[in-house]
């Protein structure tokens, strides 16, 4: 699904005894459902499509020597079909390491090996 640019969403449900639900406003209000016995009855796939305008825009920015990045909280795979889709990067080739990294694998680089990258990937 993330490959498709889709957003997963898990749907899932339990069973709970009307009586083990606090009466008062005071003690409703710290209350959570428990999210443990969960039955689960589909993962759907959301589409995320790249938004009317966005690849007019990302191609005017580039004709003007403006290079274009996406910083993103998406994992790896929704973030590369992002950036596919939107033409920030044009070829699968281009998406990829340095051009497309996660924050984990960044913050694990020595400051050198950072400077490096950030220089890859501003040219």
């Amino acid at each position: 699904m993330a490959t498709g640019s889709l957003r997963r969403v898990a749907i899932a449900y339990r069973t709970y005894e009307d009586e083990k639900v606090p009466d008062n406003e005071e003690e409703l209000s710290r209350w959570e459902l428990p999210n443990d016995e969960l039955v689960l009855l589909a993962i759907i796939g959301i589409k995320d499509p790249c938004q009317p305008g966005v690849r007019g825009a990302v191609e005017l920015c580039q004709n003007a020597g403006v290079k274009v990045c996406m910083v993103t909280g998406d994992n790896l795979q929704t973030a590369r079909a992002i950036t596919l889709k939107c033409r920030i990067l044009k070829s699968g080739e281009e998406a990829a390491e340095p051009n497309l990294i996660e924050g984990v694998v960044f913050r694990a680089l020595s400051d050198t090996e950072k400077e490096e990258t950030v220089e890859k990937i501003s040219r």
